[in-house]
């Protein structure tokens, strides 16, 4: 947007999510619509020309796809039963959308092909890693935190006069790390 350029003009941003699994517990639909609004008030909405939508196409809601609009409808049956489903079944599904019938048949030919099957599974074996990598590091943060506190709590019931077993009780330290504190 330049200067001088009336708001008006904007384009609304309008951003589509499809999950495989459950986002909003707390939410019944299977599409879920949402915008910026202030903290302070949730009725002053920041503009109406950003939105964010979420598709969640997950077993939990997967009941509630007849809710949504034809071609949206076919697209979650896509993404959700393209996997599960025999080919008759998904053109079935699928048989008055025909762009989404061609997204199917491309899935179908990719899948066909070992190639790229295999660099599919290499590249989900690589996420996979990559998000374990992710969680051990948290983890080991937490641990290092976790007993950083531990000693400091250790150390502040030590200075207190606490009985050097109930201390090792409370914080998960032996007696001899303890006894080390100053």
């Amino acid at each position: 947007m330049y200067q001088g350029t009336k708001y008006s003009s904007l384009q609304a941003v309008i951003a589509i999510a499809v999950t495989t699994f459950e986002m909003f517990r707390q939410l019944e639909g299977i599409h879920n619509s949402f915008r910026l609004t202030a903290k302070a008030d949730a009725s002053v909405v920041f503009t109406d020309k950003l939105q964010m939508h979420i598709l969640e196409a997950a077993k939990e809601k997967i009941d509630r796809v007849a809710e949504l609009p034809p071609a949206l409808r076919a697209w979650v049956n896509f993404y959700y039963y393209s996997h599960l489903k025999s080919e008759a079944e998904m053109t079935a599904i699928l048989q008055d959308q025909p762009i989404v019938r061609q997204a199917y048949g491309q899935y179908q030919q990719f899948n066909r092909d070992e190639r790229m099957r295999a660099l599919d599974e290499a590249h989900q074996r690589f996420l996979n890693d990559h998000a374990s990598d992710i969680e051990e590091a948290r983890d080991s943060g937490r641990d290092e935190g976790k007993s950083e506190r531990n000693i400091e709590i250790a150390r502040n019931m030590k200075n207190e006069g606490f009985d050097v077993g109930v201390i090792s009780k409370m914080t998960g330290l032996s007696s001899a790390e303890i006894e080390r504190l100053g």
